[in-house]
């Protein structure tokens, strides 16, 4: 997110999403996304996130198990995924440490190494 820093305002002017990765590195869980796209004007509308858990998967010979991890705009309770919007959720963001700890989990993706380091 980029804030305009020109102004007195906190307006947000840009929203960069990232992809996903595979890698375990840094004890990060793999995951990947799906991002729902308005055709016509190319934003987002929404994404989900799917991890597996690493730790688990390496105590079992069964392959991973695959599992939806969160949907941006219900996990953050978003009615759109407008600048305005991530404005409103990162004031949300400031004030509301639980809200805090979600989004840590899902940066790291409930990865067990990461959770105990806090």
């Amino acid at each position: 997110l980029d804030e305009d820093d020109e102004s007195d305002t906190d307006k947000v002017i840009n929203v960069a999403f990232n992809g996903a990765s595979f890698t375990t590195f840094v004890g990060f869980n793999p995951n990947f996304k799906i991002y729902e796209v308005d055709p016509s004007s190319a934003m987002v509308l929404d994404y989900d996130q799917y991890i597996f858990n690493l730790t688990k998967a390496n105590q079992n010979t069964t392959p991973p198990q695959w599992y939806k991890q969160y949907s941006f705009k219900d996990a953050y309770n978003l009615h759109d995924m407008s600048l305005p919007s991530f404005g409103d959720l990162l004031e949300k963001m400031s004030k509301d440490d639980d809200l805090m700890w979600q989004y840590y989990r899902f940066l790291v993706r409930d990865s067990d190494v990461k959770i105990k380091e806090g």
